[in-house]
């Protein structure tokens, strides 16, 4: 009988740690993206109001934010979906489409 090696396994890549500078780049979105609704307004055009239902709101002015999905998807970017989840559900009245 042939002798036969065992097989190899392949150990999956480890990805590179983050620097300092990255770590904090994301701390600090993510920070700003809970201020959007515990705190304060997202950016917005002052001059863009539009009342609905009694409210006054303002087309927000972030890059790559334009639509609930593109802050929904922004949002998923930096925060689990059960967070994202309730980010949203906090701003149902402070952000529409």
């Amino acid at each position: 009988m042939e002798e036969t090696e065992p097989p190899v396994e392949e150990t999956p890549e480890l990805e590179e740690e983050p620097d300092e500078e990255s770590v904090l780049a994301a701390y600090r979105q993510a920070v700003e993206a809970c201020r959007w609704f515990y705190a304060e307004s997202m950016p917005c055009d002052p001059e863009s109001g539009r009342e609905v239902d009694g409210r006054v709101y303002y087309r927000v002015e972030y890059s790559g934010i334009h639509t609930m999905d593109g802050l929904r998807g922004y949002l998923k970017s930096l925060f689990s979906d059960e967070l994202v989840d309730g980010l949203l559900a906090a701003g149902q009245e402070q952000y529409v489409e």
